[in-house]
């Protein structure tokens, strides 16, 4: 039981506290600046697609594509 409790709570802070390297302490428009020129594009967007689905490997983490969702939510285009 306290497996699953750890594992609720986990993907609840990933879900509503992850953000890139940087985004807590810099302007939003230089994390955007960022993540572009590494991840915007076909390329970028694989590369990003990679990386939750390295994290969706996690007990209870499947389904989860927060990176992805950064990157949408900054309107960077694939």
């Amino acid at each position: 039981m306290a497996g699953r409790k750890a594992r609720v709570i986990a993907r609840l802070a990933l879900e509503k506290s992850w953000g890139p390297v940087g985004s807590g302490v810099m302007p939003e428009v230089e994390v955007t600046r960022v993540m572009t020129h590494l991840f915007a594009g076909s390329e970028g967007r694989k590369l990003i697609r990679d990386i939750d689905s390295h994290i969706a490997k996690l007990p209870g983490m499947d389904g989860l594509h927060i990176v992805e969702d950064a990157m949408d939510r900054r309107g960077i285009a694939s």
